[in-house]
């Protein structure tokens, strides 16, 4: 799920109370409630326009989304991704080992 990417990316390298905070107002908004208090080191992502965005969008899980669909899928990952993992790439084709899953040597996150 996008929500558990967030808490990844953004407290990567903070300290745990920061972690912990960021993954309280992340688990709010998967519960589909706002955050009024948002720290400024996380505001410009979590800003209170923002938040309806993210509430929506953590609402699906990609794998069950691809477990559903029942056309054809192709999975593309960057191997200079530092944001998006190979692992997350493969799990995304274990829940469908018939999509085909290409990796570009040269890409980032940015393409």
């Amino acid at each position: 799920n996008l929500s558990e990417v967030i808490k990844e990316q953004l407290g990567r390298g903070q300290p745990a109370d920061v972690q912990a905070g960021l993954s309280k107002i992340v688990d709010s908004l998967r519960a589909g409630q706002t955050v009024k208090n948002v720290p400024l080191l996380f505001y410009n992502f979590l800003r209170p326009e923002m938040q309806r965005v993210w509430i929506n969008q953590f609402r699906f899980d990609p794998t069950v989304e691809l477990k559903r669909y029942i056309g054809p899928v192709l999975i593309i990952q960057g191997r200079h991704d530092i944001q998006v993992k190979e692992t997350d790439a493969e799990g995304l084709k274990a829940a469908r080992p018939d999509a085909q899953l290409v990796y570009f040597p040269e890409m980032s996150h940015l393409m």
